[in-house]
């Protein structure tokens, strides 16, 4: 990519690469000094987006996305909100559009189609049919659920789908992006949904439908047990979709079901990859935006990102590229579904800056039963509520 934009806009490129954990600190020194690279890395949310807007630093993209259409070939609406902010920087999900993603990720349930089969259970069209399909893989003697938890985060996938699919049934996508986003004070962690959610997984751990151990048990062995037929469905983000197209095993993956399919498509766990944004003070911002624009949507990057099994931010995908019945396929059919259907939620955990330990800690405790549903859904509103009050 980076020799074919060289060649074709009689430029150089140079990239600097560093792990996401020390990108941060890199980038604001530099661009506090008035340097750095023309375009940079602009992780969401507080982690970087917020300072580097109310710092000065990032260059609205409003007029390049009129100007290269990235509002209408790029995600969906809600998804684009991920990279916005008001002028101040006080306010996420709103405003200007401040950098943009190339590509997204969503969580859903991979299942392994011999042990559905073998068993007779077929896709699940809501929750209480998900439910059931849990009992009747556990009376078949599979584990219904491969999950590990030792890395603490990997609840918030599976915990964060069920509620997803209660906020779409109770409370609706505008209370959950309020939440995450908006950091609004007429919503509460304290809801229907967050206490459901909680005795609805709490029920799953004392019916047996998890992974045996499962507190002890790290996330990448949980994906090589799941590869290896140790468990018939996953809750899971597309990024293990690789480690399974190793196995000799089929699978397939769908959508976590809603609670009334009547209504459509409930909210899913998901977001897009670390967007991308461009130095306020760089003096090539046009070429900088083109850059980004064939990065995200030019032929040769579409092709790439099919043949390396990337959600694309170009929706929809064409699926006729696609081999109907692999597991690429599902996912790209998902990835086509929610994008248009617009209910690609959010990562529980963006919430607020200390909101990923918070959901750690009081997760461990609410499935090892030290927590009712009620004191979970607390704990989560008083980290909340402490962000309103240090918000900038």
């Amino acid at each position: 990519m980076r020799v074919y934009f060289e060649a074709q806009n009689n430029c150089q490129v140079e990239r600097t690469t560093r792990p996401l954990e020390d990108t941060k600190a890199a980038v604001m020194t530099a661009v506090r000094s008035g340097k750095g690279a023309d375009v940079i890395l602009s992780n969401n949310g507080e982690t970087m987006m917020g300072p580097l807007v109310r710092g000065g630093y990032l260059l609205p993209l409003d007029a390049y996305a009129e100007q290269y259409g990235w509002t209408e070939r790029l995600f969906s609406p809600d998804l684009l909100t991920r990279n916005r902010y008001t002028a101040d920087g006080k306010v996420f999900g709103k405003g200007n559009l401040y950098a943009i993603s190339s590509s997204g990720e969503i969580v859903g349930v991979f299942y392994n189609k011999q042990i559905f089969e073998k068993i007779g259970v077929s896709v699940p069209k809501s929750l209480a049919e998900f439910e059931a399909a849990l009992e009747k893989i556990k009376a078949a003697g599979e584990t219904p659920l491969t999950f590990g938890n030792l890395d603490r985060w990997p609840v918030f996938h599976v915990y964060g789908e069920i509620e997803h699919a209660l906020i779409s049934e109770y409370e609706g996508r505008e209370y959950l992006d309020k939440m995450i986003m908006n950091w609004a004070d007429d919503v509460s962690w304290e809801s229907q949904s967050t206490i459901e959610g909680a005795k609805i997984i709490q029920d799953w751990v004392k019916k047996e439908y998890f992974t045996p151990g499962f507190a002890g048990i790290g996330y990448d062995d949980s994906v090589q047990l799941f590869a290896a037929g140790k468990g018939a469905m996953m809750i899971a983000g597309s990024w293990i979709m690789g480690v399974l197209n190793e196995s000799p095993l089929e699978f397939g993956f769908f959508p976590f079901p809603p609670v009334d399919p009547a209504k459509g498509m409930a909210l899913q766990v998901g977001g897009v990859r670390t967007p991308y944004g461009i130095n306020a003070a760089s003096a090539n911002a046009d070429l900088a935006a083109k850059f980004l624009n064939d990065v995200m949507l030019s032929e040769k990057t579409q092709k790439m990102f099919v043949e390396a099994e990337i959600l694309p931010g170009a929706v929809p995908v064409d699926l006729s590229m696609l081999q109907e019945g692999t597991l690429y396929y599902d996912i790209m059919k998902a990835w086509n579904d929610v994008n248009e259907t617009n209910t690609v939620g959010h990562y529980l955990d963006w919430a607020t800056p200390t909101f990923f330990d918070t959901l750690a800690v009081a997760s461990q405790e609410m499935l090892a039963f030290k927590l009712t549903p009620e004191e979970f859904a607390a704990k989560l509103q008083a980290d909340y509520e402490k962000w309103l009050k240090e918000k900038p």
